[in-house]
């Protein structure tokens, strides 16, 4: 709405800008102001320099400044009794600024562009690969996962390795342990018989495998946890929990010179390795007299962490495995184990790296 008194002008487009004539009022300020200054400065300076003739002076002079100062009276006035076109002379002037800086090159403050918001990176899918993550777990990358396993298990926690025990077979399912390099400077004598775990259903003891034939298998070995954590948890090695049976042979030979690799040369070597280790069973099923089932084999994984990743040796062995074979030559990959076994190890590393390391099947090296 234009108000009584004010005139608009229609902006005018020239190139990419818009610029606004000024209105009559305006000029008219204009013009006198520069009239009446051009006026003053010149009678001031001509009489500064004595450049006028004494005619002069006495009548053009006087006539000239008389009219310079009408005319910024004028416009003083002018100013005074509209104040709308002092306001449009305010922002005409303002106008005429902001254009003389862009011209000189100094750019308006609302006009420098921030600097760009970067958005935040999405959160990864899979739990991260971290070197010593797992330092102080029983369990590397997660405890095992079913995949194929047919019965269901509880958890048992102890004080230096974990069970998943299934109570239909009336075994442990897996075991999972850490050993470190260090050890302790004590030794304990080995307990005589092993207990019945009062948290299991099943209630395995002793007695079970008494001429059965079948040693009562270690899953977590005596001497590797009594070497690092003492006799309170060596004594938690003999839980029938932590049994299964395994043939003579295959017990007190190979196995058994495999578990004293793990702790006695690539703990020592490597600072400190994971173990995870269990049964293997096939159709058709035997058991115990006592009702125990009989594995047909048992898996070893072993991993050690280095700075570009972990690596990984497992190793199967059947229950008809000589007392005088190497266990060097039954290597295999993880993912041969998480087939026969029906468990997914591991499941806590990003999917490549874990495809990648348990595909392959590595030359010895645990020492």
């Amino acid at each position: 709405m234009v108000r009584s008194g004010q005139l608009r002008s229609r902006p005018l487009v020239s190139g990419n800008r818009v610029t606004h004539p000024p209105a009559v009022p305006e000029l008219l300020i204009v013009a006198s102001t520069c009239a009446g200054l051009c006026f003053t400065r010149r009678e001031i300076l001509s009489r500064a320099h004595g450049q006028h003739m004494a005619r002069r002076r006495k009548t053009k002079s006087p006539r000239i400044l008389l009219l310079g100062l009408l005319l910024l009276a004028s416009a003083i006035l002018w100013l005074a009794v509209h104040p709308e076109v002092r306001e449009t002379a305010k922002e005409r002037w303002q106008e005429a600024r902001d254009a003389w800086k862009r011209d000189a090159g100094s750019p308006e403050p609302e006009s420098r562009s921030k600097a760009p918001e970067v958005a935040p990176a999405p959160a990864p899918q899979t739990t991260a690969w971290l070197l010593g993550r797992y330092s102080n777990s029983a369990t590397y990358a997660g405890a095992p996962s079913a995949a194929g396993y047919p019965n269901s298990v509880t958890i048992l926690t102890n004080a230096a390795y974990v069970v998943g025990y299934d109570e239909t077979t009336r075994n442990p399912a897996w075991a999972a342990y850490r050993v470190s390099a260090r050890r302790l400077n004590e030794s304990f004598p080995r307990p005589g018989r092993f207990e019945v775990d009062p948290r299991s259903v099943s209630r395995v003891g002793h007695d079970d495998y008494t001429r059965s034939g079948f040693d009562r298998g270690h899953m977590v070995p005596n001497h590797a946890i009594a070497s690092r954590f003492g006799a309170t948890a060596q004594r938690e090695t003999f839980l029938m929990t932590n049994v299964a049976p395994q043939a003579p042979a295959l017990n007190q030979g190979p196995w058994r010179l495999m578990e004293e690799a793990i702790a006695d040369r690539a703990a020592v070597a490597f600072e400190e390795v994971w173990v995870v280790v269990g049964p293997i069973y096939h159709e058709p099923a035997k058991t115990l007299p006592s009702g125990v089932r009989i594995p047909d084999a048992f898996y070893c994984v072993v991993v050690d962490e280095l700075p570009t990743g972990p690596r990984m040796q497992a190793f199967v062995m059947s229950q008809d495995t000589p007392r005088q074979v190497n266990f060097r030559d039954f290597i295999t990959t993880v993912d041969d184990v998480e087939r026969v076994s029906g468990w997914d190890f591991f499941w806590e590393l990003p999917d490549l790296l874990e495809n990648a390391v348990e595909a392959q099947r590595p030359q010895y090296w645990l020492e």
